[in-house]
């Protein structure tokens, strides 16, 4: 199944440490520029720009609250949705 990465406040401040947050960094901006990824900046996203055919890896900041927020809606309404650890950040 080919597979759609969504990246929830990609530019938001970030407040990490960033010599425990470097890898996951990296690898978020990885995505940003190689993968074409749907961003998600709003508060309120438009879900009708996700595809529900494709397997979505869901990445970004703030783990514990909007990734893992979104990461339930999407489930909830259907979507093949994997959390990528490897680019998402704790808040």
């Amino acid at each position: 199944m080919e597979k759609t990465y969504v990246v929830i406040h990609p530019n938001s401040p970030t407040p990490f440490d960033y010599s425990k947050s470097y890898d996951k960094l990296k690898e978020l901006e990885r995505i940003i520029q190689e993968e074409n990824p749907i961003i998600i900046n709003e508060e309120v996203p438009t879900f009708e720009r996700i595809p529900k055919n494709k397997e979505i890896l869901l990445c970004g900041l703030y783990k514990e609250i909007c990734v893992q927020l979104e990461f339930n809606f999407l489930k909830e309404k259907g979507y093949n949705v994997k959390l990528y650890l490897p680019a998402t950040l704790n808040a």
